[in-house]
């Protein structure tokens, strides 16, 4: 389990306060420094203000924007932030990836596990980033 450990900074924005709290608990416990904003306004003050933040995990329905528009705001905004975007249906997933492939999908359900398998995964240099040995 090693492997799944972090220390970067996320930010989760996500409607449901309980799933929020519960997952923003289980990444604390993987190492990870976990903001957390419980809708887009917060979302966005909470990135303005904290520059070390390496990836956003969002449902793809919110209350307010949608998923994907405020997905776009984030990678248009923030560069060099993985985003990661939650949802349940394949087809809001498809319309998503083929808008940007910039940004990394998570199927739902999904478990603690899921997440952190996938932030290290999004995390991980690219071939053309990893230092030279």
């Amino acid at each position: 389990m090693s492997e799944l450990m972090g220390q970067e900074t996320v930010l989760i924005m996500l409607d449901d306060g309980r799933s929020r709290r519960a997952l923003s608990r289980a990444l604390g416990q993987f190492g990870y420094m976990v903001l957390q904003a419980p809708d887009t306004a917060q979302a966005q003050r909470i990135a303005r203000l904290n520059e070390q933040i390496q990836v956003l995990l969002i449902d793809l329905v919110t209350s307010e924007m949608s998923g994907g528009q405020l997905a776009l705001w984030f990678r248009a905004e923030f560069p060099a932030m993985q985003v990661v975007v939650a949802s349940s249906s394949l087809t809001d997933l498809h319309y998503l990836l083929g808008r940007s492939q910039q940004i990394t999908l998570l199927a739902k359900p999904y478990a603690p596990l899921d997440v952190t398998r996938l932030f290290r995964r999004v995390l991980a240099p690219s071939p053309a980033k990893k230092p030279r040995s």
